[in-house]
Order: C-alpha cells, then structure tokens, then sequence
C-alpha cells in the first residue's frame, strides 16, 4: 500500500506556467479522539492562485482548551514535487516512510510542536486530477 500512496498522494504541480493560477493541492490529517475529548487537525497546502503556502495546526482537548497555529508562506519556499507526496514548508515536514506518514509541524516562533505517524489502514481512493479544467464563462 505505502507503494500506491508514493504515486497516488504525490502532488501534481502543472507543467504549464500558465496554469499555475488553477493550482490548489493539500494534504490533510486529523484524529478524534472521542473517549479522551482530543481532536487535532493538520494542513500543508499550496495554493498557485495567491502564490502562496500554508501550514495549519489545530486542537481541542475539550474543557475550552482549544489552539491552533496557522503560518503563511510564499509556495517558492515550500519543497515539493510529481514524484512524492513528501512536502517542506517552513519548519514543517510530511514524509512518506514504509510505516506511514512522519507528520511534523513546528509553529514559527517554535512554541507548538507537533509529531505523529499516521498509518494507512485502508486502500487509497482513486485520484481525480482537474488538468485541462476550463471554467464556464458567468457561472
């Protein structure tokens, strides 16, 4: 399985500038947690439209303790590629190991660290990929 998410999960920046605009691609982990009232949710996301990279981090332990750290960045500085779903931004890394994914995220003044190994327990679905999407005019 961890074979099939190398490809499936890689990003798929265009190969035409010009369609950069359109570019908008995430990876996307959370846990809830309900026996112990935790739920934690983790954004990497590149968006060509406002040239820009994100990485968000969020959490609730319930009994009003909640947090989130949220950092925004230019996406030249995001490491990225066809190849992996591996990705860098800032302080913050997603890689793809035999186990699982190695999640780290780092909140830019250092006070929020995050880290955990997320195990594929299912089949990835199948991939949709919107290339060659033209929008309709006034819609």
């Amino acid at each position: 399985m961890i074979g099939e998410l190398s490809t499936v999960d890689a990003f798929h920046p265009p190969t035409n500038s010009s369609m950069m605009p359109l570019y908008n691609e995430w990876h996307y982990f959370n846990i809830i947690d309900e026996e112990q009232n935790l739920s934690i949710i983790c954004t990497f996301k590149l968006n060509g439209a406002f040239n820009s990279s994100a990485v968000l981090l969020g959490y609730d332990t319930g009994n009003e303790n909640s947090n989130a750290s949220f950092g925004t960045y230019p996406i030249s500085i995001a490491e990225y590629s066809s190849q992996t779903p591996n990705v860098t931004i800032a302080n913050s890394t997603v890689r793809l190991t035999p186990e699982g994914y190695s999640v780290h995220v780092e909140s830019d003044d250092g006070s929020t660290v995050f880290d955990a190994l997320f195990k594929p327990e299912v089949e990835p679905s199948s991939e949709f990929n919107a290339s060659g999407f033209s929008p309709v005019p006034g819609k």
